[in-house]
């Protein structure tokens, strides 16, 4: 994966460019035939939109076409033709910010005419590895080696993917055994995602951003730290919104979408829950208890402060001891190397269920424990899914002083986990991005669950 000190440097810049300043140097459509049509000059696009999902396979976007020379009938789209984008913000003397990428268009929706008899649509594209995989199966059986081992190996060897298009793919821990039962390349990495972790029981995540394909736990992409930290202050907003000298690193509006649900949290497995496995072989049954209390603090975005705090039920428990909650079955093979069989070592590779699946599922439910949408900032291509960001947000109090109270709750490391880049010919380039933590960076103290208040109010 690229260096975080180049992302630094790309992120950081205070060129003076304004919010939306980018410089299109081709939006080309190549045909079937091999023909290439500019779409960029003169613009006959409305609004280009580019999709980085942490938890999706590969970029996708769409363009909306406004076409009034009948481009779409002597095109004749069938899925078969590309698009190429390539733009940058100007007066930026760091090559990692520009963008330069061909993708495959697979859909033409929403057409329809205009008053002026024109007609509007809008084309879909995605990157080709994605087409290729569903015209693709795999059914093999993978032994031996490692979960990383198995999807590097299906990312050359099934889909074909180049060198330079391979990002960052992190070692994962234990032998594995996977039987892949004739599905797509990518139906097949996301069952395989599901067995990987690492020494610190961390999640991991396969996806495409600006560096490639990518395959990484949790714990790797908080440990790079963050690569910039994103600013607002709503009461200078108002006069510096239009600055020319607004920066990459301004944020001009954003969304707290959700900074705590129990309801939701408590529904499912985050906080607490309880695995329940049965060996075959020995004709043994085992329960495990699990709580995010005991997460290794690398497994956190910021400080080790759990989001929750920890008030005690009707039954006395808090959240992270209501084990029976969500409870979880699922059968295990642990330790059946040791067992001898008609004086034969009975050997059969570990399913790991004890370390991957309740620990997956819990963090990947914390990490959207907060979650910050419609995140928008300048326009700039080193945002991408993966990284890390720090957040200063204002604690939203009247003060005449230039250096504004902080929320000390909210502010901290995020990881952008969704991305959107909006291209406007009349309107330049934006960013948007949706960012989500799994800790605070001010503990929430501990709840006086014996106080009279409290009991009074549990008991109404």
């Amino acid at each position: 994966m690229a260096e975080v000190n180049s992302e630094k440097s790309a992120l950081t810049s205070q060129n003076n460019t304004s919010t939306r300043d980018v410089i299109v140097n081709t939006i080309s459509i190549i045909t079937a035939r091999g023909e290439v049509i500019d779409i960029s000059s003169p613009p006959i696009y409305n609004v280009l939109n580019i999709y980085e999902d942490i938890f999706k396979s590969c970029i996708t976007g769409t363009i909306q076409i406004f076409d009034g020379i009948n481009l779409i009938s002597k095109l004749q789209f069938r899925g078969n033709e590309f698009i190429r984008i390539s733009f940058q913000r100007p007066r930026e003397p760091v090559d990692s910010i520009k963008f330069d990428k061909i993708y495959r268009i697979y859909k033409v929706s929403n057409r329809q005419p205009t008053k002026s008899q024109d007609q509007t649509y809008v084309l879909h594209f995605c990157s080709e590895e994605q087409i290729f995989s569903n015209q693709i199966n795999i059914s093999k059986a993978y032994t031996g080696k490692t979960v990383t081992d198995y999807i590097l190996s299906i990312c050359r060897e099934n889909l074909k993917i180049q060198e330079n298009k391979l990002g960052e793919f992190e070692p994962s821990s234990g032998i594995q055994k996977v039987i892949v039962p004739r599905i797509s390349p990518f139906d097949a990495i996301k069952l395989m995602e599901k067995k990987a972790y690492n020494d610190t029981e961390s999640p991991y995540l396969f996806f495409e951003n600006k560096d490639g394909y990518n395959f990484a736990s949790l714990s790797r992409l908080f440990a790079r730290g963050a690569v910039t930290k994103l600013t607002y202050d709503g009461a200078k907003m108002a006069v510096e919104k239009n600055s020319p000298y607004v920066n990459s690193t301004t944020i001009l509006d954003f969304n707290i979408k959700k900074s705590i649900d129990l309801w939701e949290t408590t529904k499912k497995l985050t906080y607490s829950g309880k695995l329940s496995t049965l060996d075959l072989v020995r004709q043994k049954y085992t329960e495990y208890e699990y709580t995010a209390a005991n997460l290794n603090k690398n497994n956190f975005i910021d400080k080790a402060n759990l989001p929750v705090g920890n008030s005690k039920n009707r039954d006395n428990k808090s959240v992270y001891d209501v084990y029976d909650s969500n409870y979880y079955f699922s059968l295990t093979n642990k330790d059946h190397s040791q067992i001898n069989y008609r004086n034969t070592v009975y050997r059969e590779t570990d399913t790991n269920v004890e370390r991957v699946l309740l620990q997956r599922e819990s963090q990947l439910n914390l990490l959207n424990n907060i979650f910050i949408d419609s995140c928008t900032v300048p326009g700039n291509m080193a945002f991408s899914v993966g990284y890390v960001v720090e957040l200063d947000l204002p604690g939203f109090t009247v003060n005449s002083q230039s250096n504004r109270e902080l929320d000390p709750y909210l502010s901290g490391n995020y990881l952008i986990t969704n991305v959107r880049h909006v291209i406007v010919p009349s309107g330049g380039h934006q960013t948007i991005l949706s960012l989500a933590k799994n800790s605070l960076k001010t503990s929430v103290g501990f709840s006086d669950s014996s106080s009279e208040n409290f009991i009074k109010a549990r008991s109404l």
